[in-house]
């Protein structure tokens, strides 16, 4: 069983009961197991789950569950029960775009006939929800209209019959990039070679509506999905199929738009049941993006739903290399086949260019569509020569199990812009097979870069990049071998890699992938770096650099070690990665790192088996609040005799580094592992000497080393801040432990400052935990904290209560309100008590005389003596007095129903936008209940203003059609 509550007193005394069922004659008594924590669960809204990885993350199965959850907040405005069994879970948006998925059914879960909603962060605004269509629905929710940085709930629930059977495990599944049924996350078709799809593989199931309906349909529809598309040429014909193996949709609509989406170029409807639909165009410019958008006819109760397949052709001619030469000669082209008649043109814009068995130079700009090159009856070749190449959609390089050489080559300044992929495949052949970018030169590809090995035999596969050359990877890179040679991808002088997304190893065995960055080359990489089965040999030389430069996504790193003797060697690694939440990076692995650490910004999460290992090479800063080690740091000291060893350490969102100084002469490295313990030292219960009274109740410091026989003497400095508890700081200590130790040593110190300082400590020759300590004389609290701090609805009142442990320079407490938990406004000062120093428990209480009706909340703005302030955690509270207004449903469509008491009969209310302007005014209403008529208004948010003298309500509200 179960029990989760909110809203209790602290201080009051609660009781629990256990108790069984007394039938069979008392034989169901027995013995039972108890567990308590300090705070709720997931099945209240403030006990909700973070989901920190918002990069196509998803649980494991049947991760979560609805039984034994409670109800609170709302639930889903397109819920047709009031639900009971609701979880919470929040993100923190790092785009505008979400997308979350609920999988049941199978080893997914066992929850039936689920809901899901999108709530504001107050979890009671509601943006968007679904429900079940099944006993095992899949449910899916997708948003494009986020605020980056602000907080949002989910909300998990099921239909509440079947006296509770609904109830049950599921997984969950999220991602930073809305669905398809959104023209901001449109599905990109990037092959347009008369490109089909796999039967069906589409559908308007679970889809909403967006931008304009097509001007042929001949319903406003509500289901449509959105596609879009970089024009190869002006001519494109789009079709869609349904009926039989292509899909189910029924009724369909087809529309063709320009890059705004609203825009129209063409459009379709049915004509039967089962319509394919065809739009042929000549008017496109290449270059420019046109979307699609698919839709059905929205009767039957949304039957009519369905899948769908999707073709698209959008090349001009087809041409193929007869002969050897420069590109623009027409004798090396034909229309029809590598031994056709000679064309009458060379490939340009919208066309698509096969190379076989020749070497073709491209010494001019030129456009094309899409580019094939194969070596096969010859050896074959394409050098961009002193030009610029732009393809609009796939470039491949493949070998076919043909024993001839392949080149694709950039030479003297050229740059190749592939918009689409960049395939290089070798399926088997002995030959060379390579390419090379040269100095100065750039290749910029527009979405996957990938290198893949199935065969072959004799010569490794390489990619070799030179000099100042570049190479610009949009999404991923990949390198992979199932069999056949190593592929070798080198980067030499001072060229560069850049991955917007991952850098990817996947191979099945050792030594058949290696990336090596030479000279001062240097891996720009802005998500993770992957190896599949421990396999791939990624080298960076002494003098190359790695950067971990994110900014959108949270980035995994592989470790240092592999399998089979593969190897990740990492040199000279700069961090500065700006992701919103944290941590933004995770160690997927051990690594260690030789050379230069530079880390500018962005939280690093550390294990005790995946943890940081520097080579003191170059001393590593001490970090800063932004940019530190979350977990075990380790260090390795390479000289005898006296070191500098900074430990850039913290713990969640706690900062507090420590350098030590140290001296050993005895070996020639010697490894030491920080870790900042978030818990307190005092819990330990170690016996204090008769120098000391107290240690830190909040925090310790565990510093290890491997053994060394002659260490003369070691000092450190310890970093404390504000909510340490320093009020006393020539009285302020440093104590630790002797090995694993169940005393305290005292080694004095040297403090800087009351607040924030550091502190020097005498000398030791031991490892183990410090901790920060106060002398038998001094008054140091360590630490100062709020114990509590609480908002109670009470009468027609709010009770504002806290406490603190202790004080240090305080000066007052303001207390906020808010009616979104987002914008808060001021609404008293409460002076702290005596000189805003204590060290012992001091109590605080107010009251909010006019609270909000419905959900508010309440934080604490703590203001020191020198004007610096921080705030409290936020408390919410439901408030209900006797004069309410209710408006529902909301989401509303059409029609808005009110509710309210007595006192506001013959009240006046308005609509207002988002910007201020009144869009709509009632007449007074005649009775409690009423109705206004909002069909004439368009989606988005509004205020609905209800006054009646003194009595004003002011409501958020979403319409939504």
């Amino acid at each position: 069983l179960e029990l989760s509550a909110i809203g209790l007193t602290p201080g009051n005394t609660y009781y629990i009961s256990v108790d069984n069922h007394n039938g069979a004659s008392g034989g169901y008594r027995g013995t039972f197991k108890l567990c308590m924590q300090d705070a709720v669960t997931y099945d209240y809204y403030e006990g909700a789950i973070l989901l920190n990885d918002l990069n196509n993350w998803c649980s494991s199965d049947g991760a979560y569950t609805t039984i034994q959850a409670t109800n609170d907040k709302n639930p889903g405005s397109c819920w047709n029960t009031v639900g009971g069994s609701n979880r919470w879970f929040k993100f923190v948006a790092t785009t505008t775009q979400i997308k979350v998925q609920l999988k049941t059914g199978g080893t997914e879960g066992t929850i039936q006939n689920p809901y899901m909603a999108i709530w504001q962060s107050d979890g009671t605004t509601p943006i968007t929800c679904v429900n079940y269509s099944s006993t095992y629905s899949d449910l899916e929710l997708s948003y494009n209209n986020l605020t980056i940085g602000s907080t949002y709930y989910i909300s998990v629930d099921n239909h509440n019959g079947a006296s509770g059977g609904y109830r049950g495990t599921f997984a969950l599944c999220i991602n930073d990039k809305a669905d398809y049924d959104f023209y901001e996350a449109a599905e990109e078709l990037t092959d347009l070679n008369n490109w089909c799809s796999t039967n069906a593989i589409y559908t308007t199931i679970l889809a909403t509506k967006d931008k304009n309906k097509g001007s042929c349909w001949n319903t406003v529809g509500g289901s449509n999905r959105w596609f879009k598309f970089l024009a190869n040429s002006s001519n494109a014909t789009i079709q869609l199929k349904t009926g039989g193996a292509e899909g189910t949709l029924q009724n369909p609509y087809l529309a063709l738009w320009q890059s705004d989406g609203t825009t129209q170029i063409d459009c379709k409807n049915y004509t039967s049941t089962y319509s394919d639909l065809t739009i042929t165009t000549s008017s496109l410019v290449a270059g420019n993006t046109y979307y699609i958008s698919v839709d059905n006819h929205n009767g039957a109760s949304g039957g009519y739903r369905g899948t769908f397949s999707l073709c698209i052709d959008n090349i001009d001619q087809t041409f193929y290399s007869i002969s050897s030469g420069t590109w623009t000669t027409v004798g090396n082209w034909s229309n029809a086949s590598h031994t056709g008649t000679v064309s009458p043109a060379t490939p340009n814009i919208g066309d698509v260019v096969y190379i076989k068995g020749h070497n073709i130079t491209l010494n001019s700009n030129v456009n094309c569509a899409e580019i094939n090159i194969t070596p096969d009856n010859a050896s074959t070749s394409l050098t961009v020569d002193n030009a610029s190449l732009t393809v609009t959609g796939v470039v491949r390089f493949t070998n076919n199990n043909k024993n001839f050489d392949g080149f694709l080559t950039a030479q003297n300044n050229s740059t190749i812009n592939i918009s689409n992929d960049f395939l290089i495949t070798r399926a088997g052949g002995a030959n060379t097979f390579s390419t090379t970018v040269g100095s100065g030169c750039i290749l910029n590809v527009g979405r996957d870069l990938t290198i893949s090995s199935t065969s072959g035999s004799t010569i490794d596969n390489n990619f070799t990049v030179n000099g100042s050359g570049k190479v610009n990877v949009t999404r991923d890179f990949t390198i992979s071998n199932t069999s056949g040679q190593k592929t070798v991808v080198v980067f030499n002088n001072t060229s560069a890699l850049t991955v917007t997304r991952d850098l990817i190893f996947s191979a099945t065995a050792a030594n058949k992938l290696e990336m090596l960055f030479n000279n001062t080359s240097s891996l720009n990489l802005y998500r993770n770096l992957s190896k599949s089965g421990g396999y791939g040999i990624l080298t960076f030389g002494a003098s190359s650099n790695f950067n971990i430069v994110g900014n959108v996504y949270q980035q995994s790193i592989a470790g240092t070690t592999g399998t089979g003797g593969d190897l990740f060697s990492f040199t000279n690694i700069t961090v500065n990665s700006t992701k919103i939440t944290s941590p933004q990076i995770v160690l997927a692995g051990p690594i260690s790192m030789s050379g230069t650490f530079t880390h500018t910004k962005g939280i690093i999460k550390t294990t005790t088996i995946n943890h940081l290992l520097l080579n003191l090479s170059n001393v590593p800063t001490i970090g800063s609040s932004s940019a530190y080690i979350d977990g075990p740091l380790q260090v390795i000291v390479a000289n005898n005799g006296a070191s500098t060893v900074n430990f850039p350490i913290g713990k969640g969102t706690v900062y507090k580094p420590a350098v030590l100084y140290t001296s050993h002469t005895d070996v020639a490295s010697v490894t030491y592992t920080a870790e900042l313990m978030e818990s307190s030292a005092k819990a330990l219960n170690y016996t204090l000497p008769g120098t000391l009274n107290r240690v830190s109740d909040f925090r310790y410091w565990q510093i290890d080393r491997t053994s060394v026989a002659n260490l003369s003497s070691a000092t450190i400095r310890l970093y404390y801040g504000a909510n340490d508890g320093v009020t006393d700081y020539t009285n302020l200590a440093v104590a630790k432990t002797v090995g694993a130790g169940t005393s305290w040593v005292d080694l004095s110190g040297t403090a800087t400052a009351n607040g924030s300082g550091n502190i020097l400590s005498g000398s030791f020759n031991t490892f183990s935990k410090f901790s920060l300590a106060n002398k038998l004389t001094g008054t140091n609290p360590l630490p100062i904290e709020l114990l509590y701090f609480t908002a109670i609805s009470n009468g027609n009142n709010v009770d504002l209560n806290w406490a603190t442990a202790s004080e240090l320079n305080n000066n007052k407490y303001e207390i906020e309100r808010s009616i979104d938990g987002v914008n808060f406004e001021y609404l008293r000062t409460i002076n702290a008590y005596g000189d805003g120093n204590s060290v012992q428990k001091q109590i605080y209480n107010t009251k909010d005389e006019k609270p909000y009706n419905g959900v508010s909340y309440y934080r604490l703005k703590q203001i020191d003596k020198s004007g610096e302030f921080e705030y409290s955690s936020i408390v919410s509270v439901e408030f209900k007095n006797n004069a309410y207004v209710s408006l529902y449903p909301n989401p509303a469509i059409n029609k808005l129903n009110i509710k309210a008491s007595e006192s506001y009969t013959n009240a006046t209310i308005k609509i207002i936008n988002t910007i201020g302007g009144e869009v709509k005014q009632t007449s007074k209403l005649s009775s409690y209940n009423g109705t206004i008529d909002i069909s004439d208004l368009v989606s988005g948010i509004y205020f609905v203003i209800i006054e009646n003298g003194e009595k004003v309500e002011n409501i958020k509200i979403s319409i939504q059609k």
